[in-house]
């Protein structure tokens, strides 16, 4: 009733329903659904930003939790490794097991004191030359010194945004405080990390050079946290196997530094 109605109405001014009815194939429905299309397309990214957003509060969250029950039961965690192993190798397997240990805590502590050698370096600097919140920006240094790459570009925003509001002139301030974190990222990638946690784990700084290099290659920015101490290990399990052959214990060739 409603469409007779609609299609006399239209006759009646002169319209033919079938130029309607093609008019609207021809233009309308293809510009709906491009509009449909749209709209569902932005509801999907949208969905998706609030998904990524919700599982990284959800890691936040959980990381600690886990970190804490991991530390509780590491001792037992431990244990149930080393039962899986037979008897007979359980006693070269804590060998390792605690060979390895060492160096990596050996390595933590080298990544530590560069860090923290880090951020007086920024303090020293950005008091100098009269940037404001120096000590500030050293302590925020020194602990994004322990995230590569992404520590280094937080920094730097940060001492760019922080330069701006000291004493004029301020244009000389934030070149440099954005060039002397670059110099010392430089400097820490050069001299400090090579001496002093090649010096730890019982590497040569030209061997921490070439296999931060090799695993940044091919694990990306995972390769830059392991690249020390996956190296440590290797060595330390080719200097077993060199012990071995000549028939001495693991402790009299492994020649750990002191200290």
């Amino acid at each position: 009733m409603v469409s007779g109605d609609l299609v006399k109405a239209l006759q009646r001014y002169g319209i033919s329903p079938d130029e309607v009815r093609n008019t609207l194939q021809t233009y309308f429905t293809p510009k709906l659904e491009d509009i449909l299309k749209n709209i569902l397309r932005w509801m999907l990214v949208a969905l998706s930003s609030l998904s990524g957003v919700v599982t990284q509060i959800f890691y936040v969250v959980l990381v600690p939790f886990l970190t804490f029950y991991l530390l509780t039961d590491l001792p037992k965690i431990g244990h149930r490794l080393l039962m899986l192993f037979p008897s007979r190798h359980r006693g070269r397997v804590e060998e390792y097991l605690t060979l390895a240990d060492h160096v990596i805590g050996l390595y933590l502590r080298g990544v530590l004191t560069v860090a923290f050698m880090q951020g007086l370096l920024v303090f020293l600097l950005f008091s100098l030359v009269g940037i404001k919140y120096s000590l500030m920006l050293g302590v925020i240094a020194a602990a994004l010194d322990l995230v590569p790459y992404f520590g280094l570009i937080v920094t730097m925003v940060l001492a760019g945004i922080v330069a701006t509001f000291s004493d004029p002139p301020v244009l000389p301030k934030v070149l440099f405080a954005l060039g002397s974190i670059e110099v010392l990222r430089i400097f820490e990638t050069m001299y400090l990390s090579p001496r002093i946690v090649g010096s730890k784990v019982g590497l040569h700084p030209i061997l921490i050079i070439f296999s931060i290099l090799v695993f940044f290659h091919f694990l990306g920015f995972v390769g830059l946290l392991i690249a020390v101490p996956s190296t440590a290990l290797i060595i330390l399990f080719v200097r077993e196997w060199e012990a071995g052959k000549r028939g001495v214990p693991l402790q009299e060739y492994h020649s750990t530094p002191s200290d």
